[in-house]
């Protein structure tokens, strides 16, 4: 899974000095992997699979205190946290001459749409929306000493909050997609590597998930020989530092906008639990859309009984969509 680390009041005014290499080295040294840092504002993107944010800001805290001596708050938001807030951003939100529009991303502990109520918000100048995660505000320039914003200053939601701007953000997103599809390849199958598709599998529990046979593989091909209901069926190897570790098919009618459908999604038992998942479905996203310029929706099927299923998608930004689509309940994500 990639994160981005914010740190709260870093290199700001002379104050609580800490050179970036130094901090990458911290986040080495606990464990992180492929760390990264944006500016010198506090900003760290890195790898981490198999414990809680809540769990990584503790041990990050920590380690920052025991190397540096400083008592930082440290946020932990997902790339698909990020991604929520990314799309909650109007496109026209700028930071430049004549807009300043922030993200202040919140503490855990007022993290809810209650928040607003203790805002100074003047409608004619201030435009602020709550989004899970973060507070976005915007005035334009002229207006930013009559603004509702210069009230939080001091107060005690400011110190719940870490400020990060647009403009900012957006480069810190643009950060976590690139390592998100860091060493993550989409390749049709062929003639060259159906035999390897045919090895993958997932534990036995998760084989009704993901297939009614045995490789899960076969039949997917099947589906690309038949092309069911008249779809274009494209069955995919995904492929981690040029190995392959998963699988999907893609099944669709040409030039449409919405009729787009994922079956047979899975990452091999050797290869799971390693953040993989998360990384084949942006990089599959990626490819339907730089291939399929016409797609805006992509839609699948959840198990019922596959709860992990269920809150992957969701988390990862797909909405349910309360239909059953061969039995099964139906998810969607506009791209």
């Amino acid at each position: 899974m990639v994160y981005i680390a914010l740190l709260r009041g870093i290199n700001v005014g002379g104050k609580n000095k800490i050179d970036m290499k130094l901090l990458k080295q911290t986040f080495e040294q606990v464990g992180m992997k492929d760390v990264v840092t944006y500016i010198n504002t506090g900003n760290i993107i890195f790898s981490y699979s198999g414990i809680s944010k809540k769990e990584l800001s503790r041990i990050l805290e920590e380690a920052i205190h025991n190397d540096f001596g400083l008592p930082i708050k440290v946020v932990i938001r997902s790339v698909e946290d990020v991604r929520e807030i990314i799309n909650a951003i109007p496109d026209n939100w700028q930071n430049d001459k004549g807009m300043t529009s922030d993200v202040m991303f919140l503490w855990d502990e007022i993290d809810d749409a209650s928040v607003m109520a203790n805002l100074v918000i003047k409608p004619d100048i201030d435009t602020v929306k709550y989004v899970p995660g973060a507070i976005l505000w915007s005035v334009d320039k002229k207006n930013v000493t009559k603004s509702g914003k210069s009230r939080i200053i001091g107060s005690k939601i400011y110190k719940q909050v870490t400020v990060r701007n647009v403009n900012t953000t957006r480069k810190i997103y643009e950060l976590m997609q690139a390592q998100n599809r860091a060493n993550i390849e989409i390749k049709i199958i062929s003639s060259d590597n159906w035999r390897k598709a045919l090895d993958l599998s997932v534990h036995d529990k998760q084989m009704k998930f993901v297939a009614s046979v045995n490789p899960p593989v076969a039949i997917a091909l099947a589906k690309a020989y038949i092309r069911p209901g008249g779809k274009m069926v494209e069955p995919y190897g995904i492929y981690h530092q040029k190995k392959m570790v998963g699988f999907f098919n893609l099944h669709y009618t040409p030039d449409s906008t919405d009729d787009y459908w994922l079956f047979h999604f899975f990452i091999d038992k050797r290869f799971q639990r390693n953040g993989l998942g998360s990384k084949a479905l942006n990089e599959l996203i990626r490819h339907i859309k730089q291939n399929n310029p016409s797609c805006k929706r992509l839609c699948l099927t959840v198990h019922p009984e596959n709860e992990a299923g269920r809150l992957f998608y969701l988390k990862f930004g797909f909405l349910e969509d309360h239909i059953l689509t061969f039995d099964e309940p139906t998810f969607s994500i506009f791209i």
